[in-house]
C-alpha cells in the first residue's frame, strides 16, 4: 500500500493518494473475504531483529542511566546502625509514650449448661453450685 500511496503524497496529490488508498484496500477486504489473506512478507530473522531491538534498546538505555546515577555516588557507604549518624548529645527526649494504631480483640462465648442442677460456669471457664435446697 505504500508503494502505490506514497507517490502521490509526494506530489502533494491528496485525492488520487485517498482513492488509491481506498481502491487497494478493498482489493485486500475483498481477497481476505474470499478466503486468500494478504501477509505482509515477513522472515524469521526480521522477527528476531525486532523482538532483540525491542528488549535490547531499553536495557542498554535503562543501564546507561543507572550507570550515570552510581558514578555519582561513590561516597556512599552502607552503615546498617542508626547510631553512626546521631551526633552525641543532639537528642533529648522530654515526653514519651505509646499511641497504640490498631488493636483486635477476640471474644469466645462460654458454652452454657442447661442443666437444673444449680451449677453455673464462672467466666474463667470453672464450674461452681452444687445441690440445689433452701437454708
Amino acid at each position: 500500500m505504500d508503494d502505490a500511496v506514497l507517490p502521490y503524497f509526494q506530489d502533494d496529490d491528496y485525492y488520487s493518494a485517498l482513492i488509491t488508498y481506498a481502491d487497494t484496500a478493498r482489493e485486500v477486504l475483498e481477497a481476505t473475504a474470499q478466503g486468500e489473506p494478504f501477509e505482509y512478507p515477513t522472515s524469521i530473522i526480521y522477527i528476531i531483529c525486532v523482538v532483540a531491538a525491542g528488549l535490547l534498546i531499553p536495557l542498554v538505555i535503562a543501564s546507561a542511566a543507572m550507570h550515570i546515577k552510581l558514578a555519582k555516588m561513590k561516597t556512599a557507604v552502607g552503615n546498617d546502625y542508626a547510631e553512626n549518624y546521631v551526633k552525641p548529645g543532639s537528642m533529648h527526649l522530654s515526653q514519651s509514650s505509646d499511641i497504640y494504631l490498631y488493636s483486635n480483640v477476640t471474644k469466645t462465648p462460654i458454652p452454657k449448661e442447661t442443666s437444673d442442677s444449680g451449677t453455673h460456669v464462672s467466666s474463667s471457664g470453672e464450674s461452681h453450685g452444687g445441690r440445689g435446697g433452701s437454708y
